[in-house]
């Protein structure tokens, strides 16, 4: 028949831990697994956001840097025109 005596200590971050007698003491805190687990899942998002941003942030700078390119081409068309004496509109 095994033992159904209770045992309480406390881990070393303090989290109470209970077992009987007949099962041993566990391995390990079951409230620090879910604590590193739950840290571990948080981690993941803010990587996963901060890998989203960086993706966003690069696509904006090459959609800023097309847009640069068709306002210099712009300019040039209008100097161009200016030099020819040809008038242009330039429309917003």
């Amino acid at each position: 028949m095994p033992c159904d005596f209770l045992f309480h200590t406390r881990c070393v971050n303090g989290h109470s831990r209970r077992w009987k007698c007949h099962d041993g003491p566990p391995a390990t805190c079951e409230r620090c697994d879910k604590d590193k687990k739950a840290a571990e899942r948080a981690k993941a998002e803010q990587a996963k956001l901060l890998e989203q941003r960086e993706a966003e942030k690069s696509e904006l700078q090459q959609e800023m840097a097309q847009l640069d390119k068709q306002m210099a081409s712009l300019k040039s068309q209008g100097k161009r025109a200016r030099k020819d004496g040809t008038p242009t509109a330039i429309r917003g």
